[in-house]
């Protein structure tokens, strides 16, 4: 059944296909320390995507320079989203429309 048009049912969908079938935040007493959760889960799953597109790209163009991917490599790790080091600790308020607004300029 198509999805078009209804967010929360491709949501719904997307999730169920991604093994994420719960709904709910995480018990926590410490909501910096769930933030910090956050930022740790998704971290890994964007490092993640990098590797494998990453690897993608070397598996298809085999006469890439060593010293090159060496250099990617170091790189990598100077990625402030992958730094377990970095914290989130400062949040503003934002309205419905300012959220909405940012919502809609993200890419697809």
């Amino acid at each position: 059944r198509s999805s078009s048009g209804d967010t929360k049912a491709l949501y719904k969908k997307v999730n169920r296909l991604l093994g994420n079938d719960t709904q709910n935040l995480p018990n926590y007493k410490d909501p910096v320390k769930l933030s910090e959760d956050f930022k740790d889960f998704f971290a890994e799953k964007v490092a993640t995507i990098r590797r494998a597109i990453e690897k993608e790209g070397k598996d298809s163009d085999k006469d890439k320079d060593k010293d090159k991917d060496k250099d990617k490599d170091k790189d990598k790790d100077k990625d402030p989203v992958l730094d377990k080091d970095f914290i989130f600790d400062n949040f503003s308020e934002i309205t419905a429309d300012e959220l909405k607004d940012l919502v809609s300029k993200m890419s697809n």
